[in-house]
Protein backbone atom coordinates (compact mmCIF):
# COMPACT_ATOMS: atom_id res chain seq x y z
CA UNK A 1 0.00 0.00 0.00
CA UNK A 2 3.02 2.30 -0.07
CA UNK A 3 5.29 1.13 -2.89
CA UNK A 4 8.19 3.48 -3.50
CA UNK A 5 11.63 2.83 -5.07
CA UNK A 6 12.32 0.06 -7.57
CA UNK A 7 15.36 -1.86 -8.80
CA UNK A 8 16.00 -4.81 -11.13
CA UNK A 9 18.31 -7.65 -10.13
CA UNK A 10 19.70 -9.22 -13.32
CA UNK A 11 21.01 -12.22 -11.38
CA UNK A 12 17.55 -13.30 -10.20
CA UNK A 13 15.54 -11.70 -13.01
CA UNK A 14 13.24 -10.09 -10.45
CA UNK A 15 12.42 -6.62 -9.15
CA UNK A 16 12.60 -5.27 -5.61
CA UNK A 17 10.56 -2.37 -4.25
CA UNK A 18 10.50 -0.71 -0.84
CA UNK A 19 7.43 0.01 1.27
CA UNK A 20 7.68 2.52 4.08
CA UNK A 21 4.46 1.89 6.03
CA UNK A 22 4.91 -0.78 7.24
CA UNK A 23 8.65 -0.87 6.53
CA UNK A 24 9.39 -3.82 4.27
CA UNK A 25 10.73 -4.93 0.90
CA UNK A 26 8.75 -6.73 -1.76
CA UNK A 27 10.16 -8.94 -4.51
CA UNK A 28 8.19 -8.88 -7.76
CA UNK A 29 8.22 -10.82 -11.01
CA UNK A 30 8.62 -8.94 -14.30
CA UNK A 31 4.86 -9.11 -14.81
CA UNK A 32 4.18 -7.61 -11.40
CA UNK A 33 3.36 -10.72 -9.36
CA UNK A 34 4.20 -10.46 -5.67
CA UNK A 35 6.78 -13.14 -4.87
CA UNK A 36 7.61 -12.38 -1.23
CA UNK A 37 7.70 -9.65 1.40
CA UNK A 38 10.66 -8.99 3.71
CA UNK A 39 9.97 -6.98 6.89
CA UNK A 40 12.45 -4.21 7.82
CA UNK A 41 13.38 -3.12 11.32
CA UNK A 42 15.47 -0.07 12.20
CA UNK A 43 13.89 1.94 9.37
CA UNK A 44 12.31 5.39 9.52
CA UNK A 45 11.19 6.26 5.97
CA UNK A 46 12.82 4.02 3.36
CA UNK A 47 12.24 5.53 -0.09
CA UNK A 48 14.75 3.92 -2.45
CA UNK A 49 16.57 0.70 -3.26
CA UNK A 50 19.22 -0.23 -5.80
CA UNK A 51 20.93 -3.49 -6.69
CA UNK A 52 24.74 -3.31 -6.60
CA UNK A 53 25.97 -6.81 -7.45
CA UNK A 54 25.35 -10.38 -6.38
CA UNK A 55 23.09 -10.28 -3.35
CA UNK A 56 24.15 -6.77 -2.29
CA UNK A 57 21.74 -3.83 -2.28
CA UNK A 58 21.72 -0.26 -0.97
CA UNK A 59 18.65 1.26 0.68
CA UNK A 60 18.07 4.97 1.25
CA UNK A 61 16.20 6.09 4.36
CA UNK A 62 14.87 9.60 3.82
CA UNK A 63 13.86 10.01 7.44
CA UNK A 64 17.36 9.28 8.76
CA UNK A 65 19.33 10.67 5.78
CA UNK A 66 21.29 7.45 5.57
CA UNK A 67 22.35 4.73 3.17
CA UNK A 68 22.29 1.09 4.32
CA UNK A 69 24.12 -1.82 2.70
CA UNK A 70 22.08 -5.03 2.94
CA UNK A 71 22.32 -8.61 1.71
CA UNK A 72 19.22 -10.19 0.22
CA UNK A 73 19.35 -13.90 -0.63
CA UNK A 74 16.54 -16.32 -1.50
CA UNK A 75 16.63 -17.35 2.17
CA UNK A 76 16.29 -13.81 3.59
CA UNK A 77 13.10 -13.46 5.66
CA UNK A 78 13.79 -10.16 7.48
CA UNK A 79 16.35 -7.35 7.62
CA UNK A 80 17.57 -5.19 10.50
CA UNK A 81 18.95 -1.90 9.22
CA UNK A 82 20.46 -1.10 12.63
CA UNK A 83 22.80 -4.05 12.09
CA UNK A 84 23.77 -3.07 8.53
CA UNK A 85 26.73 -0.90 7.46
CA UNK A 86 25.44 2.67 7.08
CA UNK A 87 26.59 6.04 5.84
CA UNK A 88 24.78 9.25 6.81
CA UNK A 89 24.43 12.00 4.21
CA UNK A 90 22.82 15.04 5.82
CA UNK A 91 22.34 17.42 2.90
CA UNK A 92 20.34 19.99 4.84
CA UNK A 93 17.09 19.00 3.14
CA UNK A 94 13.68 19.62 4.63
CA UNK A 95 12.03 16.65 6.34
CA UNK A 96 10.29 14.41 3.78
CA UNK A 97 11.88 16.36 0.89
CA UNK A 98 15.29 14.73 1.06
CA UNK A 99 16.91 11.61 -0.41
CA UNK A 100 14.16 10.18 -2.56
CA UNK A 101 15.66 7.77 -5.10
CA UNK A 102 18.93 5.96 -5.79
CA UNK A 103 20.61 3.98 -8.55
CA UNK A 104 23.97 2.23 -8.69
CA UNK A 105 26.10 3.14 -11.73
CA UNK A 106 27.89 -0.10 -12.59
CA UNK A 107 30.22 1.56 -15.07
CA UNK A 108 31.73 4.01 -12.62
CA UNK A 109 30.96 2.25 -9.32
CA UNK A 110 29.11 5.34 -8.13
CA UNK A 111 25.75 5.95 -6.53
CA UNK A 112 23.29 8.40 -8.08
CA UNK A 113 20.88 9.99 -5.61
CA UNK A 114 17.98 12.36 -6.30
CA UNK A 115 16.69 14.95 -3.85
CA UNK A 116 12.95 15.37 -4.23
CA UNK A 117 12.69 19.18 -4.14
CA UNK A 118 13.70 22.40 -2.39
CA UNK A 119 16.00 22.09 -4.21
CA UNK A 120 15.68 19.47 -6.92
CA UNK A 121 19.13 17.90 -7.19
CA UNK A 122 20.88 14.91 -8.75
CA UNK A 123 23.96 13.93 -6.74
CA UNK A 124 26.70 11.47 -7.68
CA UNK A 125 28.50 9.86 -4.74
CA UNK A 126 31.84 8.10 -5.24
CA UNK A 127 33.96 6.06 -2.84
CA UNK A 128 31.00 4.40 -1.14
CA UNK A 129 32.20 0.80 -1.24
CA UNK A 130 35.36 1.76 0.61
CA UNK A 131 33.42 3.93 3.07
CA UNK A 132 31.01 1.12 3.91
CA UNK A 133 33.95 -1.04 4.97
CA UNK A 134 35.93 1.62 6.80
CA UNK A 135 35.72 4.95 8.61
CA UNK A 136 33.93 6.78 5.78
CA UNK A 137 37.01 8.47 4.34
CA UNK A 138 37.32 9.29 0.65
CA UNK A 139 33.64 9.84 -0.13
CA UNK A 140 33.08 12.56 -2.72
CA UNK A 141 29.80 14.14 -3.79
CA UNK A 142 29.21 16.15 -6.95
CA UNK A 143 26.06 17.53 -8.50
CA UNK A 144 24.99 16.33 -11.95
CA UNK A 145 23.08 18.80 -14.08
CA UNK A 146 21.36 18.62 -17.47
CA UNK A 147 23.00 20.29 -20.44
CA UNK A 148 22.24 24.01 -20.96
CA UNK A 149 21.26 24.28 -17.33
CA UNK A 150 18.10 26.25 -16.70
CA UNK A 151 16.78 24.07 -13.88
CA UNK A 152 15.02 20.74 -14.24
CA UNK A 153 11.83 21.11 -16.23
CA UNK A 154 9.93 18.93 -13.75
CA UNK A 155 8.26 19.84 -10.46
CA UNK A 156 10.01 17.16 -8.41
CA UNK A 157 12.19 14.05 -8.63
CA UNK A 158 10.84 10.79 -7.22
CA UNK A 159 13.24 8.17 -8.59
CA UNK A 160 16.26 7.58 -10.82
CA UNK A 161 17.80 4.68 -12.68
CA UNK A 162 21.05 4.50 -14.64
CA UNK A 163 20.97 2.41 -17.82
CA UNK A 164 24.18 0.40 -17.56
CA UNK A 165 24.66 -0.42 -21.29
CA UNK A 166 24.44 3.25 -22.34
CA UNK A 167 25.20 5.17 -19.16
CA UNK A 168 22.02 7.18 -19.76
CA UNK A 169 20.11 8.52 -16.77
CA UNK A 170 16.34 8.23 -16.41
CA UNK A 171 14.69 10.64 -14.00
CA UNK A 172 11.13 10.14 -12.77
CA UNK A 173 8.78 12.89 -11.60
CA UNK A 174 5.48 12.00 -9.99
CA UNK A 175 4.21 15.60 -9.84
CA UNK A 176 4.91 16.17 -13.54
CA UNK A 177 3.99 12.58 -14.49
CA UNK A 178 6.92 12.06 -16.84
CA UNK A 179 10.05 9.93 -17.15
CA UNK A 180 12.90 11.84 -18.81
CA UNK A 181 16.02 10.26 -20.34
CA UNK A 182 19.38 12.06 -20.48
CA UNK A 183 22.71 11.14 -22.02
CA UNK A 184 25.68 11.03 -19.58
CA UNK A 185 26.68 14.55 -20.65
CA UNK A 186 23.24 15.88 -19.72
CA UNK A 187 21.75 16.05 -23.21
CA UNK A 188 17.98 15.34 -23.02
CA UNK A 189 17.09 12.38 -25.26
CA UNK A 190 13.39 11.77 -24.77
CA UNK A 191 10.51 11.39 -22.40
CA UNK A 192 7.75 8.98 -21.48
CA UNK A 193 4.49 10.69 -20.58
CA UNK A 194 2.51 8.99 -17.81
CA UNK A 195 -0.79 10.65 -18.66
CA UNK A 196 -3.93 8.84 -19.79
CA UNK A 197 -3.93 8.34 -23.56
CA UNK A 198 -0.14 8.07 -23.80
CA UNK A 199 1.80 4.83 -24.39
CA UNK A 200 -1.19 2.54 -23.86
CA UNK A 201 -2.34 4.12 -20.59
CA UNK A 202 -6.11 4.28 -20.13
CA UNK A 203 -5.63 6.14 -16.82
CA UNK A 204 -2.86 8.45 -15.68
CA UNK A 205 -0.25 7.04 -13.32
CA UNK A 206 -1.33 8.62 -10.01
CA UNK A 207 1.97 8.88 -8.10
CA UNK A 208 4.98 7.35 -9.84
CA UNK A 209 7.62 6.60 -7.19
CA UNK A 210 10.06 4.04 -8.63
CA UNK A 211 11.59 3.13 -11.99
CA UNK A 212 13.81 0.31 -13.26
CA UNK A 213 14.99 -1.05 -16.61
CA UNK A 214 14.58 -4.73 -17.54
CA UNK A 215 16.76 -7.09 -19.60
CA UNK A 216 14.71 -6.57 -22.78
CA UNK A 217 14.71 -2.77 -22.38
CA UNK A 218 11.37 -2.78 -20.56
CA UNK A 219 10.58 0.18 -18.36
CA UNK A 220 9.07 -0.80 -15.01
CA UNK A 221 7.35 1.79 -12.81
CA UNK A 222 5.67 1.49 -9.42
CA UNK A 223 3.15 4.02 -8.20
CA UNK A 224 1.70 4.58 -4.77
CA UNK A 225 -0.28 3.02 -3.35
CA UNK A 226 0.19 -0.39 -5.03
CA UNK A 227 0.28 -0.07 -8.83
CA UNK A 228 2.79 -1.72 -11.19
CA UNK A 229 3.38 -0.71 -14.82
CA UNK A 230 5.46 -2.31 -17.55
CA UNK A 231 6.27 -0.47 -20.79
CA UNK A 232 7.79 -2.61 -23.53
CA UNK A 233 10.28 -1.16 -25.98
CA UNK A 234 7.87 0.02 -28.73
CA UNK A 235 6.10 2.20 -26.14
CA UNK A 236 9.28 4.05 -25.15
CA UNK A 237 10.66 6.08 -28.05
CA UNK A 238 14.13 7.52 -27.27
CA UNK A 239 14.00 9.60 -30.48
CA UNK A 240 11.34 11.92 -29.06
CA UNK A 241 13.03 15.26 -28.54
CA UNK A 242 12.58 17.55 -25.58
CA UNK A 243 12.21 21.25 -26.25
CA UNK A 244 14.42 23.49 -24.15
CA UNK A 245 12.96 26.71 -22.70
Amino acid sequence: KNASGLTFNPETGTLFTVINRPAELAELSQDGRLLRRIPLTGASDVEGITHVEGDRFILVDEGRHRLSWVTITPQTTQLDLDAAPVLTLDLGAFENLGLEGISWDQRHKELVIVQEMLPIRVLVVAGLDEAARGPGQGVTIREWQPDNWAGHFVADLSSVTVDDPTGNMLLLSHMSSVLVEYAPDGTPLGLLSLWAGSHGLTRSVPQAEGVAIGPERQIFIVSEPNLFYRFDLPAFDPTVTVSQP
